[in-house]
C-alpha cells in the first residue's frame, strides 16, 4: 500500500502542511493500540487518553504526517519552535520523551527511528479504521525511485577498479571493496552501481553506515531505507522476508564501524535472498558468507628517481587527479616539465590515496607546488581541510585516521603507534621486535598486526618471503604523533636505533665483509638507519649508540655511493665521540669513511689525510690487518691524486708487504696495483709493467676479499695501457684499453675511474674522438653522482677540447676557473697537462712571458714532488714554447734534456714526439742530417703502431729529411 492511502490528518492547525506535502484531513490516524486526533490534539492508547507534552505531540503529529519519509531536524526545530532557538538536544530530549510514551522498541516494536545525520522517521503502519494492517510493507524503491548520492567531483581513471568489480559482483552477487580511508572506495562503488542501474531496473537502494554510530542497530536503519515494517523483535526476519523475491543491487557504504552488526545481515540476506546482490565498501573486510573481498590499490604514481615529462604525467592517474583538482581550486597558470617532477613528488608523498591528493591539490593555489610539496613533509597534512560538504570522517586526512584509529582494540593501537617509528618496508620480525614489550608479547603483536592489516592501516605485499609490511606516509605521520602522545617515543626509538645498528653490522659481515654477489648490503632500510642516526644523535644518552650506529651507516653510505651523506655523517657522530670511545674500531672506521668521502666530495675545506693517518694508527694499535691495508690504499690513492709522487713507492711497498702477511687473493693483486702504479708515475717504466702484470695475472676466489677496494682489475689494465704505450707499444696499448673496456664496472665511482685512467691514454695518443667520447659520459655520471672532483676534471677537459678546437678564450677561461677548483680539492695529478695546454693557449695570443712562466712553474714543482712521469712532455712543450718565442738556443736545450729523461725512463714515445719537434728546429736551422739522423735512430726503434698520429708525423718528416739529403 503506498503512502497515499494513509488514513492520516493534515497535523495540528499551527503546523501547517507537512515537508513533502500531505493528503486530505482525516479524524485519526491509526497505528497499532494508538490513534492520533490532529484536529483535538489528543493520542489515545486502547481508548485512553495519553498524557503528552505539546512540543512532543507537534512532534508526533508532523512525523505521523509524513510517515515513511525523514523528517530532518531543522525542519522539526522551525515547525515545533517557530521563532525560537534551540539546539538539537532540546529536539532530542523531546523525541526521547514521545518514544517513552509509546514504548518504543518495547517486544521490538517500532515508532520513530533517528536516521543518523538527517533526521527522524515513523515508521510504524498506518491503518484505517477498522481495516486490518497492511500484510505487505512499503516498497520504497518503487517509491523513492534510484537513491543514490550524487558525487561533487568525478572519477579520474578507476575504468577497470570498475569493470573488474562489475564482473565480480555479476558472478558471486556480494563483493566487498576494501581499502585504506580516502583511496577512493566510495566513488569507486557509486560507480559500478550507476553502471548496473539498468540491469537492476533502478531497483537500487543505498546506505551510508557512515552516518551511524558503532551501537547503532544495521538492521533497524537498512529497514528504514527499505521501508519495511518490523513486527518483530529480529528486523533481519523482516528484510529476508521483504528482499526475498526481489532483485535489487544494495550498497552499503562505509562498514568497518558496524561490520559486527552489518556482517551476519549481509550474511542472512546472500543465503536468503537469492536475487540480490550486495556491494559493500570496508576498511575491512567483513568476513561474511559469499563474500568476495576486492582490494582496492591507490591511484598509480611515478616510480621514485623517474625523470617525467609534463605530456607523460598524465599517464599515471594519481597525478591527474591531482592536477584536476589543482586546477578546480584556483591554479591557473600551464605546468611544465618541472611542475612535473614536483607533482611526482607529491604523489609519492601521499601514497597516491585520492582524499590526500585532492587536499594537497587545494592548496597549491595558497602555498604554490613546491611549497605544498615541502609541507607534505610535515604533520600538517593531516590538518588540512577538504570540502564543506564531504562527510566529516572526510573533511581532513586527520579526521579519516581517527575514524580507523578509533576502530581499533588498545593493543592494535599500541602496535600502530610504535610501528610508526619504521620507515618503509618492515618484516613480522621487525615488526615483533620494534612493538613488543611487557605488556605486549611478540605473538600478541603478530595478532595485532594482522589485524591492522585486515583494517587497512597496514599494508602487506605478500608477493615477495618474506612478506613485507608497510604504513602508508599520511598513516605514519598520525601514528607518530599518537606515539608522541603516548609517552613511549623514546624507548621505541632506542629500541629501533639499537635494533638497526645490529641489523647493519649483521648485513655488513654477510655481504660487504665476506665477498657477497654484489659487495653491497641491502638498502632496504636505509630510511631507517637515516631515522635512527637522526633522533640518536640529538639524544646525550645515545652517544655511545650514535657513535656505533654510524661508523656502520658510514660504509653502508659508502657501498652506496653515497658520499656526501657519509661524509655528514662522520663528521656529527666524531662531533660527539667522546674519550670512553677514543682509540675503539669505531672511531678508526669513522675517520677512515669520513677520508674516502672526503676524496670523493669538495674537499677543499677538509683534511684528508689528517683522517686516513688517525685511521691508520688506531688500526695499527688493534692490529686491524685487513683495515690497515685498506686505509693504506686510500691515503696512497690520495697521494696520487695530490701529486705527492716521492711517498708513493715507499707506501706501496709497505702494502705489499703488509698484503704478504694477510694471505688474500685481492689484498695482493691490489697491492701490485699501489706499486706499480707507483712505479708508472715516478717513471721506472719496466718495473711498473712487470708489477702491473702481476697484478693482472691474480686470480680472485669468492670470499676470499674481506675488504672494500676499488676494481683492480680494469684499473690496473687500463694504467697498463698507459705504460705500453709510453714504453713505444701503441698497438698493445689500444689493445689493453679494449680489454679493459669489455668488463664495465655497475659501480658510477669506478666507471667514472675507468674513464678517466682510459681518456688518459686517448690524450697521450691525441686520439681526441675517443677522448671527447668518454668526456661527456665523465661529465654526466659524474654530476649525477656528485662527485664533484671528477666532474671539475671533466669541465677542465672540456675546456681543453673547446681551445684545441680554435675557440681559444672560452677553452682558456673553463681551464683556469676548473684549474683552481682542482686545486683547491688537492686533485693535481692532471693540473701540468691542463696547465701546458692552457700555456699553448696563451702562447697563440701572444702571451709569451705568461706561457713560460707558467711551464717551468710546472716543472720545478713536478721535479720539487719527485715526479717523473710527465716531465719529458712538459720539456718538449716548454722547448716548443721557447722556439715559438725565438729563442732557439735555449729551446734545443731543453729538448736534448727531455729526451735524456724520456730514455732514462725508456719511454720511447715520449722520446719520439720530443725528437721530432727537435728535428724540425734542426731543420730550420739547416742542420739536416742531425735531424734525419736522430729522429731515424728513434723511429726504428718502434716495432708496432705505425698507424698512430705520432708515428706517421715521424715518417712523413723524415721521408722529407731524406730527399733533402739526397739533393745535397
Amino acid at each position: 500500500m503506498s503512502l497515499g492511502n494513509f488514513t492520516s490528518g493534515s497535523g495540528a492547525a499551527d503546523l501547517g502542511a507537512g515537508p513533502q506535502g500531505g493528503g486530505p484531513a482525516a479524524p485519526f490516524s491509526e497505528f497499532g493500540p494508538f490513534r492520533l486526533f490532529p484536529t483535538e490534539r489528543r493520542l489515545t492508547k486502547q481508548g485512553e487518553t495519553v498524557p503528552l507534552g505539546g512540543r512532543a505531540l507537534d512532534i508526533l503529529l508532523l512525523l505521523v504526517r509524513n510517515a515513511g519519509k525523514v523528517v530532518t531536524k531543522q525542519e522539526l526545530i522551525a515547525q515545533v519552535w517557530k521563532g525560537v532557538s534551540i539546539d538539537e538536544s532540546g529536539l532530542r530530549a523531546q523525541v526521547a520523551s514521545l518514544r517513552r510514551v509509546l514504548g518504543d522498541g518495547v517486544n521490538g516494536v517500532r515508532y520513530i527511528i533517528n536516521v543518523a545525520g538527517q533526521g527522524y522517521c515513523f515508521v510504524h503502519p498506518l491503518t484505517e479504521p477498522g481495516t486490518p494492517h497492511p500484510s505487505s510493507p512499503i516498497d520504497p524503491i518503487r517509491r523513492r525511485g534510484t537513491p543514490l548520492p550524487r558525487r561533487s567531483t568525478s572519477m579520474v581513471d578507476r575504468e577497470e577498479d570498475t569493470r573488474a568489480i562489475s564482473e565480480l559482483l555479476a558472478r558471486h552477487r556480494f563483493v566487498t571493496i576494501h581499502g585504506a580511508g580516502g583511496i577512493g572506495k566510495t566513488t569507486v562503488a557509486l560507480a559500478v552501481a550507476n553502471q548496473l542501474l539498468e540491469g537492476f531496473q533502478d531497483q537500487v537502494c543505498f546506505l551510508d553506515l557512515g552516518l551511524l554510530r558503532p551501537s547503532d542497530p544495521v538492521p533497524d536503519e537498512m529497514a528504514t531505507a527499505l521501508g519495511v515494517a518490523v513486527r518483530s523483535g529480529d528486523p533481519t526476519s523482516s528484510i529476508v522476508a521483504y528482499l526475498r523475491d526481489r532483485r535489487i543491487l544494495l550498497v552499503l557504504d562505509c562498514c568497518e564501524h558496524v561490520i559486527d552488526s552489518v556482517a551476519p545481515l549481509a550474511e542472512a540476506i546472500m543465503q536468503e535472498a537469492p536475487h540480490v546482490s550486495m556491494l559493500a565498501t570496508s576498511r575491512e573486510p567483513l568476513l561474511a558468507g559469499g563474500e568476495h573481498v576486492y582490494a582496492l590499490a591507490p591511484l598509480n604514481i611515478p616510480p621514485d628517481g623517474m625523470v617525467i615529462s609534463a605530456d607523460d604525467m598524465l599517464r599515471y592517474t594519481a597525478a591527474s587527479l591531482f592536477i584536476e583538482r589543482a586546477y578546480a581550486a584556483g591554479l591557473r597558470r600551464p605546468l611544465n616539465d618541472l611542475d612535473a617532477q614536483v607533482i611526482a613528488d607529491i604523489c609519492r608523498k601521499v601514497d597516491g590515496i585520492a582524499l590526500a591528493l585532492e587536499l594537497a591539490a587545494g592548496r597549491v593555489s595558497v602555498h604554490g607546488l613546491e611549497g605544498t610539496a615541502s609541507l607534505l613533509d610535515g604533520r600538517l597534512k593531516l590538518l588540512w581541510q577538504g570540502r564543506r560538504t564531504a562527510v566529516a570522517r572526510h573533511r581532513t586526512l586527520n579526521a579519516t585516521l581517527d575514524w580507523s584509529h578509533d576502530l581499533t582494540s588498545p593493543e592494535e593501537q599500541a602496535v600502530l603507534r610504535r610501528l610508526s617509528v619504521l620507515v618503509g618496508p618492515f618484516t613480522v620480525n621487525e615488526a615483533r621486535t620494534i612493538a613488543s614489550s611487557d605488556d605486549l608479547d611478540g605473538i600478541e603483536v603478530i595478532d595485532a598486526l594482522a589485524r591492522l592489516v585486515s583494517k587497512s592501516l597496514v599494508n602487506v605485499d605478500p608477493d615477495v618471503e618474506p612478506a613485507r609490511y608497510r604504513l602508508l606516509d599520511t598513516t605514519r605521520a598520525y601514528a607518530r604523533g599518537k606515539l608522541t602522545e603516548s609517552g613511549e617515543e623514546a624507548m621505541v626509538a632506542r629500541r629501533h636505533a639499537t635494533y638497526f645498528t645490529t641489523w647493519l653490522a649483521h648485513e655488513l659481515t654477510k655481504v660487504g665483509g665476506q665477498g657477497g654477489e654484489a659487495g653491497v648490503p641491502s638498502a632496504i632500510h636505509l630510511g631507517n638507519i637515516r631515522s635512527a642516526l637522526d633522533w640518536s644523535s640529538s639524544k646525550s644518552d645515545m652517544a655511545e649508540i650514535h657513535v656505533q650506529l654510524a661508523a656502520l651507516a658510514a660504509e653502508l653510505f659508502l657501498d652506496l655511493n653515497l658520499f656526501t651523506e657519509c661524509r655528514r655523517t662522520c663528521e656529527r657522530a666524531l662531533c660527539v665521540l667522546d674519550a670512553s670511545l677514543s682509540g675503539t674500531r669505531h672511531e678508526m672506521v669513522l675517520h677512515g669513511s669520513l677520508g674516502r668521502a672526503l676524496l670523493l666530495t669538495d674537499n677543499s675545506g677538509g683534511d684528508t689525510e689528517a683522517h686516513f693517518q688517525r685511521a691508520l694508527e688506531i688500526a695499527e694499535t688493534l692490529n686491524e690487518g685487513v683495515y690497515r691495508f685498506r686505509t693504506l690504499n686510500d691515503l696512497h690513492i690520495h697521494y696520487r691524486r695530490a701529486a705527492v709522487f716521492d711517498r708513493l713507492v715507499p707506501m706501496a711497498e709497505q702494502a705489499v708487504s703488509i698484503a704478504a702477511s694477510l694471505s688474500d687473493s685481492m689484498i695482493t693483486a691490489t697491492a701490485n696495483l699501489m706499486l706499480g702504479a707507483s712505479h708508472h708515475l715516478v717513471g721506472n717504466l719496466a718495473v711498473a709493467q712487470t708489477t702491473l702484470s702481476g697484478s693482472i695475472r691474480h686470480q680472485i676466489f669468492p670470499g676470499q676479499a674481506s675488504h672494500k677496494l676499488m676494481d683492480f682489475q680494469s684499473k690496473a689494465q687500463l694504467i697498463m695501457a698507459q705504460t705500453l704505450w709510453l714504453q713505444g707499444y701503441p698497438d698493445q696499448a689500444a689493445d689493453t684499453v679494449r680489454e679493459a673496456e669489455r668488463f664495465e664496472p655497475t659501480n658510477d665511482l669506478s666507471i667514472c675511474q675507468s674513464l678517466i685512467l682510459a681518456m688518459e691514454l686517448f690524450r697521450l695518443r691525441r686520439d681526441w674522438a675517443l677522448f671527447e667520447e668518454r668526456l661527456d659520459r665523465l661529465i654526466r655520471l659524474s654530476s649525477a653522482a656528485s662527485l664533484a672532483p671528477y666532474e671539475w676534471l671533466g669541465m677542465a677537459f672540456k675546456g681543453e677540447v673547446a681551445l684545441r678546437r680554435g675557440n681559444v678564450g672560452p677553452g682558456m677561461s673553463v681551464i683556469r676557473d676548473y684549474i683552481a677548483k682542482l686545486q683547491a680539492d688537492r686533485f693535481e695529478l692532471f693540473l701540468p697537462c691542463l696547465r701546458c695546454t692552457l700555456a699553448e693557449g696563451l702562447a697563440t695570443r701572444g702571451y709569451w712571458d705568461q706561457a713560460l712562466d707558467l711551464v717551468r712553474v710546472e716543472i720545478d714543482s713536478v721535479l720539487g714532488r719527485g715526479g717523473a712521469y710527465y716531465l719529458p712532455e712538459l720539456l718538449r712543450v716548454y722547448g716548443d714554447l721557447l722556439t715559438m718565442a725565438g729563442d732557439e738556443t735555449e729551446a734545443e736545450a731543453q729538448y736534448l734534456r727531455s729526451i735524456t729523461v724520456a730514455k732514462e725512463q725508456a719511454a720511447l714515445s715520449w722520446q719520439l714526439r720530443t725528437t721530432i719537434s727537435f728535428s724540425r728546429l734542426a731543420l730550420r736551422q739547416g742542420r739536416r742530417r742531425e735531424a734525419h739522423t736522430k729522429l731515424e735512430e728513434v723511429l726504428s726503434a718502434f716495432t708496432e703502431g705505425f698507424k698512430t698520429e705520432d708515428l706517421q708525423q715521424a715518417r712523413l718528416l723524415l721521408d722529407r729529411l731524406a730527399v733533402i739529403k739526397e739533393r745535397r
